[in-house]
């Protein structure tokens, strides 16, 4: 159900921004047209990637989490804090989905 959330926000968000984006531009001010095309193609992303992101481990999200705040403190961290999570995601032991028997 939640994958079905994703598509429908998306297209309402796509759809209302790009509608005040060429037919009613004075209507809104175009910081808020942009927000909403941008948030349309981030949860349309998400509508694409719902199956993957059902795998993602827990304690995968506090990391992003902490590694966002970071970078929006201090920006040049990026360069140190993007691979660094790369790696923890990466080097991080999987549970094995074979059955023993």
């Amino acid at each position: 159900m939640q994958r079905h959330a994703f598509g429908i926000l998306a297209l309402l968000f796509l759809v209302t921004g790009l509608y005040y984006q060429f037919f009613d531009a004075e209507k809104l001010h175009p910081l808020i047209i942009g927000a909403t095309i941008r948030i349309g193609c981030v949860l349309g992303a998400m509508w694409l990637a719902y199956p993957d992101l059902k795998k993602v481990p827990r304690w995968f999200y506090p990391v992003l989490l902490t590694a966002v705040a970071i970078v929006l403190i201090r920006p040049k961290l990026i360069v140190l804090v993007a691979p660094t999570v790369i790696a923890i995601w990466i080097l991080t032991p999987r549970k094995s989905t074979k059955q023993k028997g």
